[in-house]
């Protein structure tokens, strides 16, 4: 596991370098979820960002990449099993 800094949250140390990894982050779209994929990305990792909603995943893997991260999005329900 990744060490933590702030009581296990999941957010990386200062300094903790995630590169060549690859995080599912479920409920990207917004808040928690979207602040966790954008705060991974940084820290190197690539970052699959899975939701419900399309359009703002869209908007995540925008923010990501303009920062400079690689991110991917995936539309996703995961309370529906196929």
């Amino acid at each position: 596991g990744v060490s933590t800094a702030d009581g296990g949250t999941g957010a990386p140390r200062a300094g903790v370098r995630l590169d060549g990894r690859v995080v599912v982050v479920t409920g990207a779209s917004s808040g928690i979820g979207r602040a966790t994929a954008r705060r991974l990305a940084a820290a190197g990792a690539t970052v699959v960002v899975a939701a419900r909603r399309a359009r703002e995943l869209g908007q995540v893997v925008d923010e990501i990449v303009a920062a400079g991260g690689r991110a991917s999005a995936q539309p996703v329900d995961v309370a529906v099993w196929d």
